[in-house]
């Protein structure tokens, strides 16, 4: 029995030692477990952040697409009011020609001389000098 009381205290011994290794590696952890927690929750909150800027871009998007469509359908206007002004400059100009050829009128009209005050109005260097700077 004396052997067995003299392993004893070797046994509390060592039953402490693990007692206290216990305990730090379960401090540890919990020193672990709580960092994790933050670095999750600060995770998560960026996830939360992220997916709020990528809705937020995804309703600029939509708006951009719709501005996009407007802009087109403004473009295609323009651009159709431009073939109609180009086609009516065209009609104007054939008729101006027609009745520079044709109408007597026109053609007495382009062969009479511009009169002096129209023509200085035009090129005040044509003017007289005595009707210079008059308006």
């Amino acid at each position: 029995m004396g052997a067995l009381l003299s392993k004893i205290p070797g046994t509390w011994i060592v039953i402490l030692t693990l007692s206290a290794l216990l305990w730090l590696v379960n401090n540890r952890m919990e020193s672990n477990q709580q960092e994790f927690n933050d670095k999750l929750q600060t995770l998560n909150s960026s996830v939360k952040d992220l997916t709020e800027a990528n809705e937020a871009n995804v309703r600029t998007i939509g708006v951009l697409k719709d501005v996009r469509e407007l802009d087109y359908k403004v473009l295609s206007s323009l651009s159709s009011d431009l073939s109609d002004i180009r086609n009516n400059q065209r009609a104007s100009a054939n008729k101006i020609a027609q009745l520079e050829k044709d109408n007597e009128q026109v053609k007495k009209f382009q062969s009479s001389p511009v009169p002096v005050e129209l023509a200085c109005l035009l090129e005040p260097a044509l003017c007289p000098s005595s009707n210079r700077g008059k308006n």
